[in-house]
């Protein structure tokens, strides 16, 4: 992530992580380097840091407890609905029966 953020003070970067909660199965400690490294170059770097995640009691304690690293450096916030039958049929065209 510190390599990112130093790239992207030349360019502007997109980041994006997926199952972003998971992360902490990697190492207990990744969310708070992370936070480390954001704080240390966010005034000078051009980072959008897109994280997605299925949990979402997980992704909001993350992102909105007040006790957790990354606490008040979220900007904004996308709550995902799944998709309706209908919609799923006419994505993937098949049929009702089919699906």
């Amino acid at each position: 992530m510190e390599e990112i953020m130093i790239f992207s003070r030349q360019q502007k970067v997109t980041v994006i992580i997926d199952e972003f909660q998971r992360l902490a199965e990697i190492s207990e400690s990744i969310v708070s380097d992370i936070q480390a490294v954001w704080d240390r170059h966010q005034t000078a770097s051009h980072v959008h840091l897109i994280a997605c995640g299925s949990i979402f009691n997980m992704m909001k304690r993350i992102f909105e407890d007040r006790h957790e690293p990354l606490f008040g450096r979220k900007t904004a916030r996308i709550d995902l609905k799944p998709f309706s039958t209908k919609t799923l049929k006419e994505m993937i065209g098949l049929s009702l029966d089919d699906m």
